[in-house]
Protein backbone atom coordinates (compact mmCIF):
# COMPACT_ATOMS: atom_id res chain seq x y z
CA UNK A 1 0.00 0.00 0.00
CA UNK A 2 1.52 3.39 -0.72
CA UNK A 3 1.49 6.06 1.25
CA UNK A 4 0.15 9.32 1.34
CA UNK A 5 3.63 10.79 2.01
CA UNK A 6 4.82 8.55 -1.15
CA UNK A 7 2.40 9.50 -3.33
CA UNK A 8 2.77 13.20 -2.73
CA UNK A 9 6.14 13.04 -3.36
CA UNK A 10 5.47 11.04 -6.77
CA UNK A 11 3.25 13.73 -7.97
CA UNK A 12 5.80 16.71 -6.63
CA UNK A 13 8.43 15.05 -9.03
CA UNK A 14 6.31 14.12 -11.54
CA UNK A 15 5.08 18.05 -11.84
CA UNK A 16 8.80 19.34 -10.92
CA UNK A 17 10.31 17.20 -13.80
CA UNK A 18 7.82 18.03 -16.45
CA UNK A 19 8.50 21.79 -15.95
CA UNK A 20 12.25 20.78 -15.97
CA UNK A 21 12.20 19.27 -19.18
CA UNK A 22 10.10 21.60 -21.22
CA UNK A 23 11.84 25.34 -19.69
CA UNK A 24 15.43 23.69 -18.43
CA UNK A 25 16.86 21.79 -21.10
CA UNK A 26 14.90 23.34 -24.28
CA UNK A 27 16.50 20.50 -26.62
CA UNK A 28 15.42 20.44 -30.01
CA UNK A 29 16.02 16.57 -30.11
CA UNK A 30 13.93 16.11 -27.90
CA UNK A 31 10.63 15.17 -28.54
CA UNK A 32 6.87 16.16 -27.17
CA UNK A 33 7.28 14.74 -23.77
CA UNK A 34 4.43 13.80 -21.17
CA UNK A 35 5.65 12.77 -17.68
CA UNK A 36 2.43 9.68 -17.02
CA UNK A 37 3.38 8.90 -14.08
CA UNK A 38 6.03 8.53 -11.50
CA UNK A 39 6.85 5.45 -9.22
CA UNK A 40 9.16 5.66 -6.43
CA UNK A 41 10.47 2.86 -4.29
CA UNK A 42 9.39 2.37 -0.41
CA UNK A 43 12.69 4.02 0.81
CA UNK A 44 12.29 6.46 -1.38
CA UNK A 45 15.80 6.45 -3.08
CA UNK A 46 14.97 5.97 -6.43
CA UNK A 47 12.19 6.84 -8.62
CA UNK A 48 10.62 5.66 -11.93
CA UNK A 49 9.64 8.37 -14.17
CA UNK A 50 7.34 6.86 -17.22
CA UNK A 51 7.35 9.12 -20.47
CA UNK A 52 5.31 9.36 -23.29
CA UNK A 53 6.44 10.57 -26.91
CA UNK A 54 4.31 11.92 -29.29
CA UNK A 55 6.36 11.78 -32.38
CA UNK A 56 7.40 7.73 -31.74
CA UNK A 57 10.53 8.00 -33.99
CA UNK A 58 12.14 9.97 -31.52
CA UNK A 59 11.26 7.92 -28.69
CA UNK A 60 15.06 6.11 -28.68
CA UNK A 61 16.66 9.41 -29.16
CA UNK A 62 14.32 10.92 -25.87
CA UNK A 63 14.61 8.20 -23.84
CA UNK A 64 18.30 8.69 -24.58
CA UNK A 65 19.16 12.06 -23.86
CA UNK A 66 16.95 12.03 -20.91
CA UNK A 67 18.77 9.41 -19.24
CA UNK A 68 22.07 10.93 -20.14
CA UNK A 69 20.84 14.78 -18.69
CA UNK A 70 19.32 12.63 -15.46
CA UNK A 71 21.38 14.21 -12.99
CA UNK A 72 21.12 17.52 -14.23
CA UNK A 73 17.41 17.27 -14.03
CA UNK A 74 17.69 15.82 -10.18
CA UNK A 75 20.49 18.58 -9.38
CA UNK A 76 17.43 21.17 -10.78
CA UNK A 77 14.92 18.94 -8.77
CA UNK A 78 16.43 19.10 -5.29
CA UNK A 79 16.24 23.32 -5.36
CA UNK A 80 12.64 22.70 -6.40
CA UNK A 81 11.14 20.62 -3.81
CA UNK A 82 11.58 19.81 -0.35
CA UNK A 83 12.88 16.56 0.66
CA UNK A 84 15.55 14.87 2.87
CA UNK A 85 16.75 13.20 -0.26
CA UNK A 86 16.19 13.68 -3.91
CA UNK A 87 15.77 10.07 -5.32
CA UNK A 88 17.79 8.83 -8.24
CA UNK A 89 15.90 9.20 -11.48
CA UNK A 90 15.45 6.37 -14.54
CA UNK A 91 13.55 7.61 -17.38
CA UNK A 92 11.19 5.04 -18.75
CA UNK A 93 9.09 4.98 -22.09
CA UNK A 94 5.26 4.07 -20.53
CA UNK A 95 4.37 0.76 -21.97
CA UNK A 96 8.08 -0.95 -22.72
CA UNK A 97 8.79 -3.38 -20.11
CA UNK A 98 12.14 -3.00 -18.10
Amino acid sequence: MISFHQRRIEEEIKKEVSRIIVQELADPRIGFVTISRVSLTKDLHSARVFITILNSGKSSLTLLILNNAKKYIRWLLAKRIRVRSVPELHFYIEGNQF
